[in-house]
């Protein structure tokens, strides 16, 4: 049975509410999913409500943006406790970091001569945490660009003219967070940054698994960083890191074992050292 351990919605950058990405999981007829939305965990409840009504799982997750230097690194957490103080407290400390950036967004944009409505940036974030993709969304509405995918290769990527650095933890700061609140920290699609050092420096902060299926990643990679983590007896994942149907990977599209899930479940019971 496939599982997509990779999945966002509304709550941060996707597409589909976290109660209409259960539903396509579920014609997709998928045996469970992570919704693992950036730096929040506002959709968990809504997507596992109907995931109880369809008869499909949905593992509790979130996936924190994270930076050394200028480096970026993402780490996913599986199994968290997501009402948790500890996690609920730091994640609005990291919401209102976005805030004020959108607002420097705007204003650098406005300076180039993208004129934006900074109300109707955050009306197109809705309850979500706001960021680049929503600012994208508004220029496209005005006619500015005409895809996303234009929007942050001329104005929004770093060195352009509506860049804004956010505040990020780093890594070892999330992979803490997410082992605080019971959670299994998952280091997020690698890519060209995988490295075997990289990853035994992370497992000695507390590392418990790595994402090796994944779009970025060709077979051949893919495999490599399986045999890494298996040498090191790392959960294994991979998702679609799906966002808009239409756009990027559709959901399962990159999939994993059922299995996984009993592994993940395990870890999270495991408790913390030192």
């Amino acid at each position: 049975m496939a599982v997509d351990l990779h999945v966002h919605s509304t709550a941060s950058d996707g597409c589909l509410t976290p109660v209409e990405v259960v539903e396509l999981a579920r014609g997709k007829r998928l045996a469970a999913i992570a919704l693992t939305d950036h730096d929040t965990v506002n959709g968990l409840e809504a997507a596992a409500d109907r995931g109880k009504q369809l008869g499909l799982q949905v593992l509790p997750g979130i996936e924190m943006s994270c930076e050394i230097g200028n480096q970026e690194y993402h780490i996913l957490g599986y199994c968290l406790d997501y009402q948790s103080p500890v996690l609920l407290a730091r994640l609005r400390e990291l919401m209102n970091s976005r805030t004020g950036r959108l607002q420097l967004m705007v204003e650098r944009l406005g300076r180039a001569g993208i004129m934006l409505d900074l109300d109707r940036v955050k009306e197109i974030a809705g309850a979500g945490a706001v960021g680049r993709p929503h600012v994208a969304q508004a220029m496209i509405e005005r006619g500015y660009v005409n895809s996303r995918t234009e929007a942050f290769a001329r104005y929004l990527n770093r060195g352009q003219p509506g860049w804004v650095a956010r505040e990020k933890i780093t890594p070892a700061d999330a992979i803490r967070l997410i082992r605080q609140v019971g959670g299994v920290p998952v280091w997020a699609h690698p890519g060209r940054h995988f490295s075997p050092e990289a990853l035994e420096e992370f497992v000695g902060i507390g590392l418990m698994g790595i994402e090796a299926w994944h779009p970025d990643h060709p077979e051949q990679h893919a495999r490599a960083i399986v045999a890494e983590a298996e040498s090191r007896k790392l959960v294994v994942t991979g998702g679609s890191d799906f966002h808009c149907q239409g756009e990027g990977w559709e959901l399962g599209s990159y999939t994993v074992p059922d299995w996984t899930l009993d592994q993940l479940m395990e870890l999270s019971n495991q408790p913390l050292s030192g």
